[in-house]
């Protein structure tokens, strides 16, 4: 009856419209707790956060982040508490930062591989980029340096991994072709052309969001 098409008429609007990722794809402004929330694209938005920080200043997410924890209303109207550095990430403007290693980055290559490099701490010996030896570094004390590190993420799983040959390679195997291709090439190749690949595989298998 009539009933029965209200409900199915809820049913219908609660379900979430996807839309293919690409680089104009707007995400919402927010926080992420976990990267559920980033796939959902279904932040903790700033009406749902407890803080005396302008919600239109512009280093909004930057101050509320450099505390130690962050308070927020969940989805049942209850404060709750969360420790900064278990956040994942956030979304300021329609991109992407997560949280790696104490310090939130920007991910400018979205899709099934997902692409970031982070400034990281490093004590004792020198790190040499895996494909970038020359990569500059910058001594903080006496055994600790600053680098930059590069990484992928894993969509299906969100296991973040080195951005290495070998781990590029280990995700291209879900496409046979793409990976014999990659595994010809030269080490030097492999390395020059490994972001080539990692686009190639996000435009051959695409990721989808919800805009709802």
């Amino acid at each position: 009856g009539i009933r029965d098409k209200l409900v199915t008429g809820i049913q219908t609007c609660a379900l979430p419209i996807l839309v293919e990722y690409s680089p104009e794809f707007k995400f919402k402004e927010g926080i992420y707790l976990n990267i559920d929330q980033w796939k959902n694209n279904r932040p903790i938005t700033k009406q749902r956060i407890v803080t005396t920080t302008d919600a239109n200043d512009f280093e909004y997410f930057v101050k509320i982040l450099s505390e130690e924890t962050l308070q927020y209303f969940d989805d049942y109207g209850i404060q709750q508490t969360i420790k900064v550095s278990e956040i994942w990430g956030y979304c300021r403007k329609g991109m992407v930062f997560i949280n790696w290693h104490g310090e939130f980055n920007r991910v400018p290559v979205i899709g099934s591989i997902t692409y970031f490099a982070a400034m990281i701490s490093v004590s004792g010996t020198r790190f040499e980029d895996p494909f970038d030896p020359y990569y500059p570094s910058m001594t903080v004390g006496d055994n600790t340096q600053e680098e930059i590190r590069q990484y992928i993420i894993d969509f299906e799983s969100g296991a973040v991994l080195d951005f290495n040959i070998h781990n590029v390679e280990e995700l291209l195997k879900k496409d046979p072709e793409l990976y014999a291709e990659y595994k010809a090439l030269k080490k030097k190749k492999k390395r020059m052309l490994a972001l080539s690949y990692i686009r190639k595989f996000n435009t051959a298998y695409p990721i989808s969001f919800p805009i709802n």
